[in-house]
C-alpha cells in the first residue's frame, strides 16, 4: 500500500488472505469507483495493528474482515469485542467495521447450498453440508482447488455474485460503505 493509495481512499478493506482479496475483487467489480482499496493482512495481529494505523494516522475508515476461527458463538463475540476495543483506543466507532465470518471466510459459500450447488451443478451432500459446518475451508477445498483464489472467482459466474451479495455478512459490508460514501458525497 502506498501512502498517495491511502490518502485517495475512503474506505480500506482489510483482509486475512488471496482468497478473501479475490472474493471482494469480484464482489466488488462493479463498485471500485467507490474508492475502496482492499488490503491483505496476513494475520490476526498484521490485521488489528494495520487498522488501528490506519484508522489513526490516515484518518480512513477500515472494515476488518476475518475469520471467526471458531463456531462458538461466545468466543466470536469476544474476538470481535476485542478488535472493537482495540480499535476504540484510537478512533470512533464511525470509523470502522468489524465482521467476524464464522468459523472461516469459506463458510460464506455454504450460508446458501444453492449457491455452491450451481457452482458445483449437483446437490451437495448431507455429509458435505455438516462438514462445511466446521471446516468450510477444507470441504471447499475438496470440492473446488481453491489454491489458485484468483482463477476460482473467475468461474463464478454474475448471477452467483449477485446471490454472494445478499449474504448478511456482505450486506453489513455494503452498507457501512454506502453510508460511508453517502455522507462524504
Amino acid at each position: 500500500m502506498t501512502i498517495r493509495k491511502i490518502e485517495q481512499e475512503k474506505i480500506i478493506l482489510l483482509v486475512e488472505g488471496t482468497f478473501e482479496f479475490a472474493f471482494f475483487k469480484a464482489i466488488f467489480s462493479n463498485n471500485l469507483e467507490q474508492n475502496i482499496l482492499i488490503d491483505i493482512a496476513k494475520s490476526d495481529y498484521a490485521m488489528l495493528s494495520k487498522a488501528m494505523s490506519i484508522v489513526s494516522y490516515w484518518g480512513v475508515k477500515v472494515i476488518v474482515v476475518a475469520d471467526a476461527d471458531t463456531t462458538d458463538d461466545l468466543r466470536v463475540i469476544e474476538k470481535r469485542d476485542f478488535i472493537e476495543s482495540m480499535l476504540r483506543r484510537v478512533t470512533t466507532n464511525d470509523m470502522f467495521k468489524v465482521i467476524l465470518v464464522k468459523p472461516s471466510f469459506e463458510a460464506l459459500f455454504f450460508r446458501k447450498p444453492n449457491i455452491i450447488e450451481k457452482m458445483l451443478e449437483r446437490k451437495l451432500s448431507e455429509v458435505e453440508q455438516e462438514r462445511a459446518k466446521y471446516n468450510p475451508k477444507e470441504n471447499l477445498n475438496n470440492l473446488f482447488d481453491i489454491t489458485d483464489a484468483k482463477a476460482f472467482f473467475e468461474k463464478i459466474d454474475k448471477e452467483i455474485v449477485e446471490e454472494i451479495r445478499y449474504l448478511d455478512e456482505i450486506q453489513e459490508i455494503m452498507a457501512f460503505i454506502e453510508a460511508k460514501t453517502s455522507v462524504e458525497a
